[in-house]
């Protein structure tokens, strides 16, 4: 079995775009693992001219475990520092709500690598097609 998966996630109130995200996440990586995710989202008060509560509908739709902060004032290093000190999981997967993943990834695949290799300390996602780039 997989084992619990905490998803971090730095948000503000663009309801579209982080639909995107989730969207492209769950499709090419989550699916077979969603039941095993529990995503923590703090959603800071700026962007569209909306609550924060209405953003929590977009997150319910993939998830089934998630775990909301909606503070009164905006501060990334508030927002990062709050998703990270309520992850208690064996594996995080950090995420801005403006990420698109493009190609399927095999999670599975990345936590062997991670168990294969116990001083790997983090994995990246790269931000161009490396076999385009080899010659």
């Amino acid at each position: 079995m997989t084992p619990l998966i905490d998803i971090t996630m730095t948000a503000t109130r663009r309801p579209d775009i982080i639909k995107q995200t989730l969207s492209s996440f769950y499709r090419n990586m989550l699916a077979p693992v969603i039941d095993r995710c529990r995503i923590i989202v703090n959603i800071d008060p700026v962007g569209e001219n909306i609550a924060s509560h209405e953003i929590v509908p977009i997150i319910a739709g993939y998830f089934n475990h998630y775990y909301v902060n909606l503070p009164m004032t905006s501060s990334f290093p508030h927002a990062f520092k709050w998703v990270w000190e309520q992850s208690d999981a064996p594996w995080v997967l950090n995420l801005e709500d403006d990420w698109e993943l493009l190609e399927e990834i095999n999670i599975h695949s990345m936590i062997d690598m991670m168990l294969r290799y116990p001083a790997l300390a983090s994995l990246r996602l790269p931000f161009f097609n490396a076999q385009a780039t080899s010659m």
